[in-house]
């Protein structure tokens, strides 16, 4: 993830920006100066530039595998999900999966996980949808009823 990372920072394109209070500071038309100066006012220049880099790809990489779970109900639904959605995937896609070489399990609650789970839903039948639709919309109204 640490190598995606960096060279997301070399070549950003349109698939990585760096905002600061609000404001793009880095960018697709941005330099590696620029990054160089981002680096120096985000670690306020205690170290290197490929040292900020390293600090950074950390950064980035904690964020997208810590847990974001808010309570057991949360982890369960998206377990639950998880697990509906594995159990109906076609032979293509496991085939695809296998062959990719993702036998590396992403933590429970993450952002990333969260996400393929997201990614993966259409290859769910139909049938599995509905009931996990349905707890999401019973916790999500409970979660409004307590705030």
């Amino acid at each position: 993830m640490t190598d995606s990372i960096r060279h997301q920072l070399c070549n950003p394109q349109n698939n990585l920006r760096i905002f600061r209070d609000g404001s793009l500071v880095y960018g697709e038309n941005s330099s590696e100066a620029t990054l160089v100066d981002v680096f120096a006012n985000i670690f306020n220049g205690s170290c290197n530039s490929e040292c900020a880099i390293d600090h950074f790809c950390f950064l980035v990489v904690e964020a997208l595998l810590f847990n974001h779970a808010t309570d057991d109900v949360d982890v369960e639904l998206c377990r639950n999900l998880s697990s509906k959605i594995s159990c109906s995937c076609n032979s293509l896609t496991k085939s695809l999966r296998h062959n990719c070489g993702s036998a590396h399990t992403l933590p429970e609650g993450c952002i990333l996980n969260r996400l393929l789970t997201a990614q993966m839903l259409y290859t769910s039948d139909a049938r599995n949808l509905c009931p996990v639709y349905e707890k999401i919309s019973t916790h999500l109204e409970a979660l409004s009823i307590e705030k």
